[in-house]
């Protein structure tokens, strides 16, 4: 994992000395990276961090991961690049902008911000709501040309991470290696399961940048009488029968998880050694 690990940190620094368009983004934390298409044309996509923070707070702010090169305004709305966190809490989402500088306080200048009740912007940073972690998914709203997100920290070293699964959560698989959406989430960690898509099976969604929707999965639970399909995360198909699902999870992509009983801890094994 060391090797992996610089072998990561020296092609992103490469990555950052070679590129020099106005349209790439970079995250300052170089030792391994995810390098993200972000679609434009007021196109959202669902996206994560899955590195732990270089800095003692454990978390990233929105700027550490970000950092300036979206297009900015000095309040919310068209003109501006936006990112949407949900806040489970509330049940809605919690909206970000970057701000220009044009509104005079130079404290929040060219820092993502949040509008307040008076309608001034705030820094993200000052609030928890838009703190980032490895388990963290949130939307960037990009209202302008496609950009090439390259976003980075440490690889996560903890054994088992733990994941709090209650209601609907905006969440990632939180370590830097692609995953099939079948193997990534145990069915044996307290997950609701049904023979179709119910009321009563936990569910999956997975935003579809080109229908604009989600692609939803449930849990079936092995009554449809299909044993290739027993115990597996399924889309319905057309005429209601569930099909396996057979995507693949890649680093920097988050998902939607929506626990139909009580929750539980999803309990996430690191898959790769350290030494």
């Amino acid at each position: 994992m060391k090797i992996l690990s610089t072998v990561m940190a020296v092609v992103a620094m490469s990555l950052l000395a070679q590129a020099q368009t106005s349209n790439v983004v970079y995250s300052p934390n170089v030792v391994g990276f995810v390098k993200l298409t972000v679609p434009g044309t007021n196109t959202i996509s669902m996206v994560a961090v899955p590195f732990e923070a270089s800095n003692s707070r454990g978390y990233y702010t929105l700027d550490e991961v970000l950092g300036t090169n979206f297009t900015a305004h000095s309040t919310d709305g068209v003109d501006c690049d936006e990112v949407w966190m949900w806040n489970s809490a509330a049940n809605r989402f919690e909206q970000a902008f970057l701000n220009d500088g044009e509104w005079y306080e130079p404290t929040i200048d060219w820092k993502w911000c949040y509008t307040g009740g008076d309608g001034h912007p705030l820094p993200c940073a000052g609030t928890n709501l838009f703190n980032i972690t490895p388990t963290s998914g949130f939307f960037i709203n990009n209202q302008h040309g496609d950009r090439t997100v390259f976003i980075s920290g440490m690889v996560p070293t903890n054994s088992v991470t733990t994941v709090d699964l209650t209601g609907l959560q905006l969440t990632a698989y939180p370590y830097p290696v692609a995953q099939s959406l079948a193997t990534m989430l145990g069915t044996n960690d307290g997950a609701r399961a049904d023979s179709r898509q119910s009321p009563v099976s936990d569910e999956i969604w997975i935003y579809n940048a080109t229908t604009h929707n989600y692609d939803q999965y449930f849990l079936n639970d092995g009554e449809w009488g299909d044993p290739t399909i027993d115990w597996k995360w399924c889309s319905s198909g057309a005429d209601g029968t569930p099909v396996a699902a057979t995507n693949t999870m890649q680093p920097g992509m988050s998902f939607f998880y929506n626990a139909k009983g009580a929750g539980f801890d999803w309990n996430v094994v690191r898959p790769y050694p350290l030494n």
